[in-house]
C-alpha cells in the first residue's frame, strides 16, 4: 500500500481542482438536453435518443445497465407517464416526435417504418424477452416485448427528478391524508394505470392467453367467457379518448342479458351504437361511469357466474 506521502504533488493538485469544480470528470460530462413533461412525471427525458460510436440501435443486454451521470433506460411506468398522442415529422435525418404540449423528442434514424425503444424491465412471463415501447408502421402506440438477444432497438434516456421543496411538501401532504393519491383511488387512475390495476387484479384461466389487452384505440379489452374453444365473448371498457381518461361505455355482448338473470335489476342496459349484438352497461342512478364502476361490473359478472355454465375465462387474483 502506498503511503500518503508518496502521492505526487500533481495528483494532489488535480484532486483539489476537481473538488473545487475546476476539472470536469468524464463521468460528469454527459448532460444532454432534456424535456420535463410536467409535474405528473417523475423523470426528465433526454431530447435525443442514445448514440454510441455512431450506433443508434442496441441489443437489450448491451444497454440494460447503461447509466451515464444518472441517465438510464426508462421503466414501463415512466413510459406510461407520457401521453403518446404525438405527431411524427422528418427533419435532417431525424424523426421528430411532437407532443401536443409543444415538447418533442428526436429519434435519429433514417428508417421510414415503425420504431420501438427498450425499457428497463425484463418481461417476467418470458425471460428471453424485454419490454419495449413505440409505434408500428401505422403509428399505433403500444408497449410490447421483443426478444432481447435478437432485436436491436432505439433507446431514449431518462433521469430522476430532484425532489424540490414543493414536491417534498406534496409528499408530506399525501402522507398526512391531505391529498388523494392516484394509487389510493382507482378513479384517479388514467387509462394506463387502470390497465395495470386490472392486469394485477384479474388473471386468465387459459395458459396461453393474457387476460387484459394493453390499451388500444382508446379502450381496454378483456376476454370474458368462452362461447366455444375458438370464440370468446369480450368486455370492452371504452374511453372518450386517451387524453380525457373518462369512460364512455362498458360494452358486453347482448347475450349477457340472457345468461345473467337479474342483471337489468342491478345495472341500466342500453343499446350500443353501431353494433346491435352488444349492449352498454351503465349505473342505475345515471351517474358517471368510473373506473370503480367498471370493477363493479366485472366483479358482478364473476360473482354471479357458474363455471360449468358460463366457462369463465378470468378469475380474481386477490380480494
Amino acid at each position: 500500500m502506498k503511503k500518503l506521502s508518496k502521492i505526487s504533488e500533481s495528483i494532489w493538485s488535480d484532486i483539489q481542482d476537481r473538488s473545487a469544480g475546476e476539472v470536469v470528470r468524464d463521468e460528469d460530462k454527459f448532460n444532454p438536453d432534456y424535456v420535463d413533461f410536467g409535474p405528473e412525471t417523475t423523470v426528465y427525458w433526454a431530447i435525443d435518443n442514445l448514440e454510441i460510436d455512431g450506433e443508434a440501435k442496441f441489443y437489450f443486454d448491451d444497454v440494460k445497465d447503461y447509466n451515464n451521470n444518472g441517465w438510464r433506460l426508462p421503466t414501463v411506468d415512466e413510459v406510461n407517464q407520457l401521453k403518446w398522442n404525438i405527431r411524427i415529422s422528418w427533419y435532417k435525418g431525424c424523426k421528430h416526435l411532437k407532443f401536443d404540449d409543444g415538447y418533442e423528442l428526436r429519434l435519429k434514424t433514417n428508417g421510414s417504418g415503425g420504431f420501438h425503444m427498450w425499457t428497463k424491465e425484463i418481461n417476467t412471463k418470458f425471460p428471453s424477452s424485454a419490454y419495449a415501447y413505440g409505434f408500428d408502421n401505422s403509428n399505433v402506440f403500444d408497449v410490447t416485448n421483443f426478444n432481447k438477444s435478437i432485436n436491436r432497438l432505439f433507446v431514449f434516456l431518462v433521469k430522476d427528478k430532484k425532489i424540490t421543496e414543493s414536491i417534498w411538501s406534496d409528499i408530506q401532504d399525501r402522507s398526512s391524508g391531505e391529498t388523494v393519491r392516484k394509487e389510493d383511488d382507482i378513479n384517479h387512475m388514467d387509462i394506463y394505470e387502470f390497465w395495470e390495476y386490472l392486469h394485477n387484479t384479474y388473471i386468465s384461466k387459459h395458459p396461453n392467453r393474457d387476460v387484459i389487452d394493453y390499451p388500444m384505440d382508446d379502450a381496454i379489452s378483456m376476454p370474458f367467457f368462452m362461447k366455444s374453444d375458438l370464440m370468446m365473448y369480450m368486455l370492452w371498457i371504452e374511453f372518450n379518448d386517451f387524453n380525457s381518461h373518462k369512460i364512455e361505455c362498458i360494452s358486453l355482448p347482448d347475450v349477457t342479458v340472457s345468461k345473467y338473470d337479474g342483471i337489468e335489476d342491478v345495472f341500466n342496459i342500453e343499446g350500443y351504437s353501431g353494433d346491435e349484438a352488444r349492449i352498454c352497461v351503465c349505473p342505475k342512478n345515471g351517474s358517471e361511469i368510473t373506473n370503480s364502476f367498471a370493477v363493479k361490473v366485472i366483479d358482478y359478472l364473476l360473482d354471479q357466474a357458474v363455471d360449468d355454465r358460463y366457462r369463465m375465462f378470468i378469475k380474481k387474483e386477490r380480494s
